[in-house]
């Protein structure tokens, strides 16, 4: 099922590509941010509960226009954050962990040549989650993100913008942060988990 995400994922890609407008690719925004990002939860196969804590966001992102109202969009967030590990009373500290979310998706916005633009978005990509401890494994994570906002614009290139959405993490069988895969056919299936809102403000630089 890995495979199969990356697959769509990079037919995705090849498709927007090649039906981009190039008398509308001139537009192009360069968005740096900054934001919050809210704590998660992941059940382990076994038994107990992963806990990543809510932390502070930031990144960037570039869009380009490939139909009238609709964009193309590559967005880079990452935040530092503690997590834990909780099978009842116990409860596990397992470091400071680096989450990285790397997205590709498409943006529509209402009346794009106005002062104020609201926009919606819809995006796919990957999570991943990076332990300091050397002994622990990064794991790298499908996820969704939906999102909305608005931006305004204080003059043609230059504007600031307001979003907030919800990532949602796909762990595959037997994927639960651990370097054991299950094999015995007792895993969970494959299910949304981890899930995360966020809010971010950043400055719009059009060209």
């Amino acid at each position: 099922m890995k495979k199969n995400f990356r697959y769509s994922f990079s037919l995705l890609l090849i498709h927007l590509l090649l039906n981009v407008d190039p008398s509308e690719a001139q537009k192009v925004e360069l968005i740096p941010f900054a934001g919050y990002e809210t704590g998660a939860n992941a059940t382990a196969v076994t038994d107990g509960l992963f806990h990543l804590d809510a932390g502070f966001l930031f990144g960037g992102a570039v869009n380009f226009r490939v139909f009238d109202s609709y964009k193309l969009e590559v967005s880079y967030g990452h935040m530092n954050s503690e997590m834990t590990y909780t099978l009842d009373p116990e409860i596990n500290e397992l470091g400071r962990y680096g989450v990285t979310y790397i997205t590709l998706g498409g943006i529509f916005e209402y009346n794009p040549e106005d002062t104020w633009v609201p926009f919606g978005k819809l995006a796919l990509g990957t999570i991943i989650y990076n332990p300091e401890k050397e002994e622990s494994a990064t794991d790298r994570i499908g996820h969704f993100n939906i999102s909305g906002g608005v931006k305004y614009f204080v003059h043609d290139h230059l504007g600031f913008r307001l979003q907030a959405g919800v990532l949602l993490p796909l762990f595959f069988e037997g994927y639960y942060f651990s370097d054991d895969v299950n094999t015995d056919g007792t895993g969970m299936p494959t299910k949304i988990m981890m899930v995360q809102g966020e809010i971010t403000t950043g400055l719009v630089f059009r060209f």
